[in-house]
């Protein structure tokens, strides 16, 4: 079954043009390609990211093909708390999981560039989606607040 995924990604990184106008998955650190986990989460599980990583940043989703949602299903899976665990960049071909955290994926690079073939579309969230991912209500300040933010990306796209 496809899913959609989201991604609070910095308001001003190339990252958001590349991912919402060519479609292309791309984690970038000051402008260079990051070998580090590219972190999705699923708002139809628990786990959201902390208000520290929403800060100035723009909600994403992202839908997948259903061959990228296979790829996705079919990547080898990473403990988080495993006594192996080689931190984000040190498990490429693998899918990072958290126990604590039902819902987030931190996708390994080398499963990310095979799913550039499989992201079917990106949009920039909703309020709707906005407001679940912030665990708020549609009309409270914070939602609003941060609708500002997914507008003026999305016209500066």
């Amino acid at each position: 079954m496809v899913k959609n995924y989201f991604r609070w990604i910095k308001a001003d990184s190339d990252d958001l043009a590349a991912i919402i106008k060519e479609s292309r998955l791309q984690y970038t650190d000051n402008r260079r390609p990051s070998n580090k986990a590219f972190f999705v989460f699923d708002l139809t599980k628990p786990y959201r990211p902390s208000s520290r990583v929403v800060r100035g940043r723009v909600l994403v989703g992202i839908e997948l093909t259903p061959d990228g949602q296979e790829i996705l299903d079919a990547a080898k899976r990473c403990d988080f708390e495993d006594p192996d665990f080689d931190g984000e960049a040190g498990h490429p071909t693998e899918v990072i999981v958290k126990k604590n955290e039902e819902g987030a994926l931190g996708i390994g690079k080398d499963v990310l560039a095979d799913l550039q073939t499989g992201m079917k579309k990106a949009w920039i969230a909703n309020k709707k989606e906005v407001a679940k991912a912030l665990r708020l209500r549609e009309m409270e300040d914070q939602v609003t607040n941060q609708m500002k933010i997914q507008t003026k990306a999305k016209k500066s796209l």
